[in-house]
């Protein structure tokens, strides 16, 4: 039932997980949680993690705590408050991913346009073979998804800046554990291979106005793909996605 979470703001991740398990009835009001250790060891997570998770629950009213018995899911745990929750932890995911993205954009449209100025034979050979890898690899495969990423690293060493490599590599870490996720689903894209082509026939042919133009477009896309898998899209993060592609793909 328990999964090994993200070491990642390890406490809260704790709590998102715990809740979502009570939202799908698979932790029921009165079920008592394992021992400590044994969660802690389930989650991959230290006790220390996992006590603070567990008293920011009991705080809620999600969780009680029973002297010399344990935690348990409360008795009279008042459902409302947890599909409040879950709600929240949804739009704070949903608006997480988008930022995540659109900083992404912001990044790789002006290192794909420095690339192609700067590339090199080198670096070209380094990405034709990323781009080569990529396309050679089923779809639903994890191994897809590094490929993808090594592409896009390969772009940015192109680029021939240092700092804007190293924010590039931040953001996009962060941004390909979502990508991960839909790809563990079975969420295959077939557009992006076409788009990543593009992104590199620009690159190769030293045209920066072009290369921004099809990195900023397969990545709109790609944000756009990663909020189809959503059953409900919060308002706000829709519509300011809505209006980036509005106002970048008609320029």
């Amino acid at each position: 039932m328990f999964e090994e979470i993200d070491k990642t703001q390890t406490s809260e991740k704790i709590v998102e997980e715990i809740v979502k398990l009570i939202s799908s009835g698979k932790l029921k009001p009165g079920q008592a949680l394992p021992p400590e250790r044994e969660l802690a060891s389930r989650l991959g997570v230290s006790r220390v993690a996992l006590r603070e998770a567990i008293t920011s629950l009991a705080m809620l009213g999600i969780v009680e705590k029973r002297w010399g018995k344990g935690n348990f899911i409360s008795e009279q745990l008042n459902l409302s408050i947890v599909q409040r929750f879950t709600k929240h932890l949804i739009i704070s995911k949903q608006l997480e991913i988008f930022e995540v993205m659109e900083a992404r954009l912001a990044i790789e449209s002006e290192l794909a346009a420095f690339a192609a100025l700067r590339r090199t034979e080198e670096d070209i050979e380094r990405i034709q073979k990323a781009l080569d890898k990529y396309l050679n690899t089923s779809r639903k495969s994890i191994k897809r998804v590094e490929y993808d990423k090594e592409l896009h690293f390969a772009i940015a060493k192109a680029a021939k800046n240092s700092i804007l490599e190293s924010l590039q590599n931040a953001v996009m870490n962060k941004a390909f554990e979502v990508i991960k996720i839909t790809t563990k689903v079975g969420i295959a894209y077939k557009n992006t291979e076409e788009e990543h082509k593009r992104i590199v026939t620009a690159i190769i042919s030293g045209n920066p106005e072009l290369s921004r133009i099809e990195m900023t477009k397969h990545l709109l896309m790609a944000t756009e793909r990663v909020f189809s898998s959503e059953k409900v899209l919060d308002k706000a993060v829709s519509e300011r996605l809505q209006c980036l592609i509005k106002g970048l793909l008609t320029k």
